[in-house]
């Protein structure tokens, strides 16, 4: 083992295994650091409880800036089936009975709820090496609508997010 691998754990008291996982972390994790360091609180684990805020607070910001854009997405799907039943394609006791019918409502009413304006409360995460997770609830919502930027930050964590069963 190297000195400075000897070094680095101790003052992140973390093992070298450890050490390598962070280099999965694609973010510039010197701000990070710096505000750590401020505050007395240097370590593995501190580490990456602010890599997980940091995506969260990203992906705050991202459902934002797109909001209006989701909720145009799935009013025009709500439109093309009210168009489909103005054509008689189908009726609408079978739109209502329909699965995805009723998951673009839910949709709707979540992203226009304002419950997505702070995800602070809807996430939660695991630490230990190689079994580090990052649960997060509506992930399917997030995944359906915001794919790339899920991946995105997803790469910056180093982390997959999994959800959350609560």
């Amino acid at each position: 083992m190297r000195t400075q691998e000897q070094i680095l754990m101790t003052i992140l008291k973390c093992g070298s295994h450890d050490l390598m996982f962070l280099d999965k972390i694609g973010y510039d994790v010197d701000e990070i650091v710096k505000d750590l360091m401020d505050n007395g609180i240097l370590n593995y684990n501190e580490i990456w409880r602010g890599v997980f805020y940091k995506a969260i607070s990203d992906l705050t910001s991202i459902i934002q800036d797109k909001k209006d854009e989701i909720i145009e997405e799935i009013q025009s799907q709500l439109d093309e089936e009210q168009e489909g039943i103005s054509n008689s394609e189908y009726t609408e006791e079978e739109i209502k009975g329909c699965s995805e019918h009723q998951q673009l409502i839910a949709d709707l009413k979540l992203i226009t709820s304002g419950e997505l304006d702070d995800l602070d409360d809807y996430y939660d995460y695991y630490l230990n090496y190689t079994d580090t997770h990052i649960y997060i609830k509506y992930l399917d919502f997030f995944e359906r609508y915001l794919p790339d930027d899920i991946d995105e930050l997803e790469n910056n964590m180093g982390v997959y997010f999994e959800r959350m069963n609560h």
